[in-house]
C-alpha cells in the first residue's frame, strides 16, 4: 500500500532553466500532456458504449433478456455516479495523471475479464452485474481526474478553453466504439460478442500503462512551480 501510495503522489521538480525558457517548453509539454488526457478519456468510451453496440448479440449469444441488460447498465450507472462523486474527491491533490492511466488499465482488465465470462458461461447474468459495476467504478474518477490535471497546468483564464475541446473527446470515442467493437469481434472472435468486450480493452491497456510514465503531471513536477509560468496573477479578481 506503501508504494502505490508514493506511485500517486505529487512530486515537485527542479530545473536549470531560466524562466524564459521554462515559458518556452511549457506548450510543448502542456501538448503531450493534453493529448494524453484526449486519448484515455476517449479510452473509456471505447469500455463503455461497447456495451450498448453488443446489445444485441448478448441477447442472441448470451441468452440475456433486454430487462437483465437494463439491471446490468443501472448497476454501472450506480457505481459511476457514487464513484465519481467518492473517488473523485479521493483523489484530488494526488498525481491524477497516473491515476487516469492505472483507471484505464484497470477497466480494460474488467473487460477481458467480461470477455472471458462470455466464452465460457451460459447465461450470465450476476457476474455481468458484478464485472460492469467494477467497470463503472474504475470509470468514475475519469472526468475529475482529467480537470484536476488540466488545472494544474493552465491559467485560469484560458482553461475553459481547453476543458472544452477536451470533452470533445468522449463524442469521438463514443463515436468509433461501436464500430471497434463489432470489427473486434468479426475480425477475431468470428462474430463472437466476447470481442466486442476483449478487443477494445487491449487496445485501451497499452494506452493506460503509457499514460502512468509518458508524461509529466503539472509544471509543478518539472520545474518546481506553475504559478511563474502563467502570465496571470494567482488570485486574478
Amino acid at each position: 500500500m506503501g508504494a502505490l501510495t508514493r506511485f500517486f503522489e505529487l512530486r515537485t521538480g527542479t530545473t536549470q532553466l531560466t524562466l524564459e525558457q521554462q515559458k518556452k517548453a511549457w506548450l510543448g509539454e502542456f501538448l503531450k500532456t493534453y493529448a494524453v488526457l484526449i486519448v484515455v478519456y476517449g479510452g473509456f468510451y471505447l469500455l463503455r458504449t461497447n456495451f450498448k453496440a453488443a446489445q444485441p448479440l448478448l441477447k442472441e449469444q448470451a441468452g440475456l433478456s433486454t430487462a437483465e441488460l437494463g439491471t446490468i447498465g443501472f448497476a454501472f450507472s450506480l457505481t459511476y455516479g457514487f464513484g465519481g462523486l467518492i473517488l473523485g474527491f479521493l483523489c484530488d491533490g494526488r498525481n491524477t495523471k497516473r491515476i487516469l492511466g492505472f483507471l484505464l488499465v484497470s477497466a480494460g482488465v474488467v473487460s477481458v475479464l467480461v470477455g472471458g465470462v462470455l466464452l465460457s458461461v451460459n447465461h450470465p447474468m450476476g457476474i455481468m452485474v458484478l464485472l460492469w459495476s467494477l467497470n463503472g467504478l474504475a470509470q468514475a474518477p475519469g472526468g475529475p481526474c482529467c480537470n484536476s490535471t488540466m488545472n494544474r497546468w493552465t491559467p485560469r483564464k484560458y482553461r475553459g478553453r481547453f476543458i472544452g475541446w477536451w470533452n470533445a473527446s468522449h463524442n469521438i470515442g463514443a463515436m468509433i466504439a461501436g464500430a471497434l467493437a463489432l470489427w473486434g469481434a468479426n475480425t477475431f472472435f468470428g462474430g463472437g460478442v466476447a470481442g466486442m468486450f476483449i478487443v477494445p480493452a487491449l487496445i485501451c491497456i497499452p494506452i493506460g500503462c503509457g499514460a502512468c510514465g509518458l508524461v509529466k503531471m503539472s509544471p509543478a513536477s518539472w520545474v518546481g512551480t506553475s504559478l511563474k509560468l502563467f502570465l496571470v496573477s494567482p488570485n486574478p479578481r
